[in-house]
């Protein structure tokens, strides 16, 4: 059986060998299980092969691309994020970044932090050179490695500076933060009228 480059039309000619009257179902998207940028050769006869193709509803569509980590652009069009981008032409992506213009930053993906306006601050303070040591720290957090005993005891010492002493509720006995007692404790606690 020879299949060609359109997927709706593999998908439906591979199933009707099996099932003759087997039909797309109305609405439904075709899905490739690898992501079409994923392959070296955009030509290559995988990409659209029947067993790289699954036709789904569309929410279950756009959640396995959410799941999976894909980035979505506009509705037309999915860019998975940490692999090459797909074969693109210019024209396409001209078109993209056009229907693009002028959407807030949550259609074009908030990780990517397009449209969303800095403050002077904030431009600032991402313009300031770090030190080899702060980029050595990103670098290992980025690979996944855990943090040095060093580093624990720093973070363990900022931290004991931040916590607040506990205050033991008259009516409970319970020890607990300023907030809590403040909030539920003391004149308005629960226990207070049952002695």
């Amino acid at each position: 059986m020879t299949y060609n480059n359109n997927p709706r039309h593999n998908l439906k000619l591979y199933w009707k060998q099996f099932y003759p009257d087997w039909e797309i179902p109305k609405g439904y998207h075709v899905h490739h299980i690898k992501p079409k940028c994923t392959f070296a050769d955009p030509t290559d006869p995988r990409v659209h092969h029947p067993q790289n193709l699954i036709a789904l509803h569309p929410d279950d569509h756009w959640t396995i691309h959410r799941v999976r980590g894909d980035k979505h652009v506009n509705e037309s069009f999915i860019k998975v994020i940490g692999e090459k981008k797909g074969p693109c032409s210019a024209k396409t992506k001209k078109k993209i970044s056009e229907a693009n213009k002028g959407k807030p930053a949550w259609n074009i993906g908030i990780s990517s932090g397009l449209g969303i306006k800095k403050s002077e601050i904030t431009k600032q303070r991402m313009r300031k050179p770090k030190s080899k040591e702060h980029c050595e720290n990103i670098r290992l957090a980025r690979l996944g490695t855990s943090l040095t005993q060093e580093t624990k005891d720093k973070i363990s010492a900022k931290a004991i500076g931040r916590i607040l002493p506990k205050t033991e509720c008259p009516h409970c006995q319970r020890m607990l933060d300023p907030g809590n007692y403040k909030k539920n404790h003391g004149d308005k606690c629960k226990m207070a009228g049952s002695k």
